[in-house]
């Protein structure tokens, strides 16, 4: 479950041709992949982004069929993703709150990178998360009448 999630495959999460942007975009999702199957000779970079693609399309279709196996249980997941987001903004606002407060207190450069490094993962377990949640939707929006 965790891999589905993984920026394992990640470089440049706003590139167009990313695992976050094709798990987000089931629809381009499907188009690539028609695209990577049809192509014979394929460059590196190509055969890389194919390989991207296919590792997202697989992993879609696991949520896939999760969801349609126990769509309670699925929607439940989605509620808890969305709770656990709250949880993370908070701290990652009280992150914020205390970098700033040490910042203009001129805390120690130890403390100062510190509280710095804490918000900074702070902030990425937020956008993270919310990542997560918009993949899990993304997977409930297939299913519905456009």
């Amino acid at each position: 479950m965790i891999i589905l999630f993984a920026p394992v495959l990640l470089a440049g999460c706003k590139d167009k041709a990313s695992y976050s942007y094709y798990m987000q975009h089931p629809a381009a999702l499907k188009a690539a992949v028609t695209s990577c199957q049809s192509e014979y000779n394929k460059t590196a970079d190509r055969a890389a982004e194919c390989e991207i693609v296919l590792f997202a399309a697989e992993n879609m279709i696991s949520l896939i069929n999760e969801q349609q196996e126990n769509p309670e249980k699925f929607g439940q997941r989605i509620l808890t993703a969305q709770m656990d987001y709250m949880v993370l903004k908070q701290r990652a606002a009280e992150a914020d709150q205390s970098y700033q407060q040490l910042k203009n207190t001129h805390a120690p450069d130890a403390r100062l990178r510190t509280a710095k490094d804490d918000l900074y993962k702070a902030k990425k377990a937020c956008a993270d998360k919310l990542e997560q949640i918009r993949i899990l939707l993304a997977v409930v929006g297939m299913g519905s009448p456009d």
